[in-house]
């Protein structure tokens, strides 16, 4: 690995640590609640679904999560064409980061991690079904993502 690939990859770990650094504290405080409201138990079902919080939280993650999912995208895109050493300085199975990853295993793990997380909550129903929906978009939109944004 050269010296240019090795500061290319430090410059996306870095970014990468700094930006789930800044993001830790929020997923931490919806981890407690929904860790209380576990606790709770069943006095809370009633007004669980009475409350619109859960609307809140879907699109808190929606408004937080999306945005920086497409800056690290464009980044690394723009990084890609700017930054010779990306056809180098891979490892595994993806060694010129520049071409796309034909067996979609980056993609593919992260649906899998997003339906892991959406099966492990507690609550049912209609935002359930809708965070599935969501996971089941998440590899083709993924996949397919470069087409969307050239488009």
């Amino acid at each position: 690995m050269t010296e240019a690939s090795a500061g290319s990859w430090a410059s996306i770990v870095i970014a990468t640590v700094a930006i789930r650094t800044l993001l830790a504290p929020i997923m931490i405080n919806q981890h407690k609640v929904a860790s209380k409201l576990t606790i709770l138990g069943p006095e809370l079902e009633q007004i669980q679904q009475k409350m619109e919080d859960k609307v809140f939280t879907q699109l808190t993650r929606l408004f937080i999560q999306v945005p920086v999912f497409v800056s690290f995208f464009l980044a690394i895109e723009n990084m890609v064409e700017k930054v010779p050493s990306f056809q180098t300085g891979g490892a595994s199975w993806f060694i010129d980061l520049t071409t796309v990853d034909a067996f979609y295993i980056l993609p593919l793990l992260a649906a899998i991690s997003c339906w892991i997380s959406v099966e492990e909550g507690k609550r049912g129903g209609v935002w359930k079904n809708i965070a599935r929906d969501g996971v089941a978009l998440t590899l083709p939109l993924t996949a397919r993502m470069k087409q969307l944004v050239d488009s």
